[in-house]
């Protein structure tokens, strides 16, 4: 009687002891969901549409972007922007430049799948108030909403011609090369 009550006490410990222990089987390799953090405001600012969004590789936001071409920029992060699972939207490509007259100065730039620009929101601008901050302004944010051109040109006269903020040059300059690099990225690595 002894053997019996010890047998049934160690089963019913061993049995205890499983209901407490995680799962076997294959639940227990399942993964658990992380928590989706929600998209930048720049990103929802360009595509309000968006359902979602997905990283591009091809950023190094360690390595100035296109050999001094641009000045001293760089890519630190490219998305596709997705209304369904299979149609993207378009791209949103964040650029630093750190030719700013108050480095650093940082836009999302907005393009349509076929390279038609839906504009600029700035991520960071620390320029001069009422002078280099006035890039903000939809005055001069405008000008890159909308186009199909293959660079910007700080004075140009055409579809690619850009007015400079007045007293801001240095301003115009790092916004337009930004922008540039930006549409560079775009030919070069999401749409070769």
């Amino acid at each position: 009687m002894k053997r019996i009550v010890c047998l049934f006490l160690s089963i019913a410990f061993l049995l205890a002891f499983a209901a407490c222990a995680e799962p076997r089987g294959p639940e227990a390799n399942a993964a658990t969901p992380e928590p989706t953090a929600p998209p930048p405001a720049e990103n929802l600012a360009l595509f309000p549409d968006a359902a979602a969004f997905s990283g591009i590789a091809g950023s190094d936001p360690d390595t100035p972007y296109g050999d001094g071409m641009f000045g001293n920029t760089y890519i630190l992060r490219a998305e596709s922007a997705f209304g369904d699972a299979l149609n993207p939207l378009g791209y949103v490509i964040v650029v630093e430049n750190r030719d700013a007259f108050i480095p650093p100065l940082t836009l999302a730039l907005g393009l349509m799948p076929g390279g038609k620009t839906v504009g600029i929101v700035f991520v960071v601008l620390n320029e001069t108030p009422g002078k280099g901050s006035r890039a903000d302004d939809p005055a001069f944010k405008d000008q890159f909403a909308d186009r199909r051109v293959e660079s910007f040109l700080l004075y140009g006269t055409g579809e690619d011609g850009v007015d400079a903020i007045s007293g801001a040059t240095i301003t115009s300059k790092a916004v337009v090369n930004a922008v540039n690099a930006g549409l560079d990225f775009y030919r070069s690595v999401i749409r070769p």
